[in-house]
C-alpha cells in the first residue's frame, strides 16, 4: 500500500510539473472511458469475503484508487515538453485485519491501446490480455464465472505468487501462493 501511496503522489507532483510549462502547446491528452474504469471493478462501496487455505473468511474493502495523467509513450517525466499524456488508474482492496496483502486493479489508456493488470501489493502485478480471456467459463469457489483470466507465475520463493484468477466483473477471484497459501473469493 505504501509503494501505491508513494507512486501517486509522484504522479500528481509530476502531473502538476507537466501543465506548469508555458512554452509548450497543449498536450493530447487520453481519457479513459466508463467501459475503461469498468475493469477496476472495484469502487468505494465494495466489499468482498475471500475464504484461505485455514478455510477462514477474510473480508477485503475498497481502501482507495486513483486516477491521473501521466507522460504518453516516448516521453518521460523529465521532458521538458510533453505532448501527449496518457491516463492511469488503480482500485485497491485492503484485508479489513490488515493480515493479508492489498489486491490491485490497474488500468493504463493509452490513444490505441488499453493495459489491464493486477496486482497483489509487495509481490507484483501482471498484464491481462484484454479481450483474449484463458477460460470462457472456469469454477472458483463452486461459483462458474465467465471470461475468467488467468495468471501464472515462475518463482523459486514460497511466498510469491503462483496464480491470479480475474474476472472482469467480480474482480480478484483467486490468488494462490507457492507456499499453499490462498485467497478465494466466496459469494
Amino acid at each position: 500500500m505504501r509503494r501505491a501511496f508513494n507512486t501517486v503522489l509522484t504522479l500528481l507532483a509530476g502531473s502538476i510539473f507537466l501543465f506548469s510549462c508555458k512554452d509548450c502547446d497543449d498536450p493530447q491528452v487520453t481519457d479513459v472511458t466508463k467501459e475503461d474504469m469498468a475493469w477496476l471493478v472495484y469502487n468505494t462501496t465494495t466489499r468482498a469475503t475471500f475464504v484461505n487455505e485455514k478455510q477462514e473468511n477474510v473480508l477485503y474493502k475498497f481502501s482507495g484508487g486513483a486516477i491521473q495523467n501521466v507522460p504518453g509513450e516516448g516521453y518521460s517525466i523529465n521532458d521538458e515538453c510533453i505532448d501527449k499524456l496518457d491516463a492511469q488508474a488503480f482500485a485497491m482492496l485492503q484485508d479489513t485485519t490488515k493480515k493479508n496483502l492489498g489486491l490491485v486493479t490497474y488500468i493504463l489508456k493509452r490513444p490505441t491501446q488499453l493495459e489491464v493488470r493486477v496486482g497483489v501489493e509487495n509481490r507484483g502485478d501482471w498484464p491481462i490480455n484484454v479481450g483474449n480471456p484463458t477460460f470462457a467459463n472456469h469454477e472458483v469457489g463452486g461459483y462458474l464465472y465467465n471470461e475468467v483470466y488467468e495468471v501464472l507465475q515462475d518463482s523459486t520463493k514460497p511466498s510469491d505468487v503462483k496464480r491470479v484468477l480475474y474476472n472482469p466483473t467480480h474482480g480478484i477471484l483467486y490468488v494462490g501462493f507457492y507456499n499453499g497459501k490462498f485467497l478465494e473469493l466466496t459469494r
